[in-house]
């Protein structure tokens, strides 16, 4: 079965699930309802308020920027597919798109092949489980769902954390090559732990394992004496597959600290990486009392070259944009890998910063591989040729978009206008945006286009309303309300004044809706 996933005002998440699933993206409300109303999608991840009056909330995974208690239980209240808030990241939403693809997929199945399936998809389950576990789970949650997904481990008894990271893959490699290896590595080290432990893991990222381990006795056994099985596993993996390892064991801890340990082992999960370290073998304690804090000189040198970085971007100057990115990754500031990750991550934060600003996603993160900058340190080298690499795309493609579509303060004054055309749109507001004054900018615009900007956003609201009028069955309020207009007895007058009739005659006219308002 292909299940055709549609995805709203997310490319990068788009991007994750393009392997897996058939997706499609859209930042059109009215194209969204269109396809919910033809049955031309399975799910549907969406944040748009609008699309829980639609009446297709059973195949809708509400995925909002913030939480807000009322819209939260009008969706539950609606009966929505899934509920989650981008706050709790990628991984969450990844896990209830998973579920709610299961639940497709099995719907239709006779029982034996329904049990099968589960059987199969196990390991899937326990992953995803293991992960709330760590995450977030209180102690009662995580015994109940552990249970129900076979994961024999105590939450009375103590356990221990181990992280293990595959450090580098062959290059001739696919991604679905290295998914395998993960997968041999993973039953590896299941086969040398089972025996004296109860030895369960989680995986993401494709190299990255967190195991959770308990003795078979009710004791707490020391920890040197499993230390020789990691040390086991760390050279057998070389041996079968000559690939490298990277361990990283905490001590034994009592299931409640379960939270604050995982994210533990993830920060040096994350340095081991940044440091670009192989072959590591250490305890959570030695390896923290190696960091050390950051020279506030340093500190200041380091602030000081991201804004001369943004000046560069601002400027479309690739020479000097690649001068001072080189002098943040080479310059006098220690080399140590605290100040590398730190760097690394501002510089990310920054040209993700530049491609919403400059609305470039879809020009410059369309392909799964485009994301790999953004997830994994490879090291100085390899990050200074990528990050040159996209800048020059970067300014590639706007002098294009430029040369095509005119005048750039036009340009961004539309831009602003259709991506708010439900929100404040008033002379004021879209000048503090674009850094204008005004009184200018109306000016301005009138001398640029022949009409007034407030002409040009009627115009465009009354475009989306027609859109909606006939894409959709929402209510003349609710499209009112969508496409920014005031009241519905106000947006009746200018589509009346405009049409020549009222927004619900032009509906029933063109006889594109199912039933009459």
């Amino acid at each position: 079965m292909s299940i055709h996933v549609l995805v709203e005002n997310e490319p990068h998440l788009a991007a994750l699930l393009h392997p897996y699933y058939r997706v499609s993206f859209s930042h059109n409300l009215c194209e969204i309802l269109h396809m919910l109303e033809s049955s031309a999608v399975d799910m549907v991840i969406a944040g748009s308020e609008a699309l829980l009056d639609s009446g297709y909330c059973d195949k809708i995974i509400f995925y909002p920027r913030r939480h807000k208690p009322d819209t939260a239980q009008k969706a539950i209240q609606k009966g929505v597919a899934g509920y989650v808030v981008k706050a709790e990241g990628y991984q969450r939403i990844l896990q209830e798109v998973q579920r709610f693809a299961d639940r497709l997929e099995s719907a239709n199945l006779p029982p034996d092949e329904r049990q099968k399936r589960l059987t199969s998809a196990l390991p899937l389950l326990q992953n995803s489980v293991l992960l709330n576990v760590f995450e977030w789970m209180t102690k009662d949650e995580a015994q109940k769902e552990m249970r129900s997904h076979h994961v024999d481990i105590d939450v009375q008894r103590p356990v221990m954390l181990v992280a293990i990271r595959i450090d580098e893959f062959p290059d001739a490699f696919s991604p679905a090559e290295d998914f395998l290896m993960l997968m041999q590595v993973n039953n590896l080290i299941h086969n040398l732990l089972r025996g004296p432990l109860k030895a369960y893991h989680a995986s993401f990222e494709h190299r990255n394992m967190v195991w959770i381990l308990q003795t078979e006795e009710d004791t707490w056994e020391p920890l040197k004496s499993y230390i020789p099985l990691l040390t086991q596993v760390q050279l057998l993996t070389k041996e079968k597959f000559d690939i490298s390892l990277s361990i990283i064991y905490d001590r034994w801890i009592a299931f409640d600290d379960i939270h604050t340990h995982y994210q533990r082992l993830l920060s040096i999960l994350s340095l081991v990486s940044v440091n670009g370290e192989a072959g590591v073998f250490s305890d959570c304690d030695f390896y923290q009392n190696r960091l050390c804090a950051a020279d506030p000189e340093d500190q200041l040198l380091l602030y000081k070259g991201i804004d001369d970085l943004k000046i560069a971007l601002n400027a479309q100057n690739l020479l000097s944009f690649q001068r001072v990115l080189k002098e943040l990754l080479y310059g006098p500031r220690p080399a140590d890998f605290a100040h590398k990750l730190e760097t690394y991550h501002i510089l990310c934060s920054i040209m993700l910063e530049y491609i919403e600003t400059h609305g470039l996603y879809e020009q410059m993160l369309h392909k799964p591989e485009d994301f790999e900058l953004f997830q994994t340190y490879k090291g100085r080298k390899q990050l200074m040729a990528a990050l040159c690499d996209l800048a020059e795309r970067f300014f590639a493609q706007r002098d294009n978009g430029y040369r095509k579509r005119g005048n750039t303060t036009l340009v961004a004054v539309h831009t602003f206008i259709q991506k708010n055309l439900a929100g404040d749109l008033s002379l004021q507001t879209i000048a503090k945006a674009l850094y204008l004054n005004p009184s200018y900018l109306s000016r301005w615009y009138k001398q640029q286009t022949g009409h007034t900007l407030s002409d040009e956003i009627s115009t465009r609201r009354l475009q989306l309303a027609k859109k909606m009028l006939l894409r959709s069955e929402m209510k003349i309020t609710q499209i009112a309300k969508v496409s920014g207009f005031e009241s519905a007895a106000y947006f009746s007058r200018i589509f009346t004044k405009k049409e020549g009739i009222s927004p619900s005659q032009w509906r029933s006219q063109r006889g594109e809706c199912k039933n009459k308002i």
